[in-house]
């Protein structure tokens, strides 16, 4: 069996991209323990995003996430401890206008 890949546009960028200046674009970044905060930041500036959710790859298959979210002027926030990907995602929702207020 053979498998032809083909890429693809970076949607992520094109959204950047074509925002409005009422929308803000959060990008998620995985990366390896050591460099993954790093690699985030990099892809923060090369996307165009505003905000970007940096973790690292042992999340994939874990019930808990550790993540850091840094925003395009240069400020980061974390969750108070580890949590579950759930109390993660209601967290980030609830902090929305603290990361990227209008």
């Amino acid at each position: 069996m053979s498998l032809s890949l083909v890429p693809t546009a970076d949607l992520v960028a094109i959204a950047a991209k074509s925002a409005r200046d009422d929308q803000k674009v959060i990008a998620f970044a995985l990366g390896e323990h050591d460099t993954f905060e790093e690699e985030a930041k990099e892809k923060l500036k090369r996307k165009g995003v505003d905000a970007i959710v940096a973790n690292p790859l042992r999340t994939m298959n874990a019930k808990n996430i550790t993540a850091t979210i840094f925003t395009k002027d240069g400020k980061s926030w974390s969750p108070p401890s580890e949590c579950s990907k759930t109390e993660f995602a209601s967290w980030l929702v609830e902090n929305l206008t603290t990361f990227l207020p209008s």
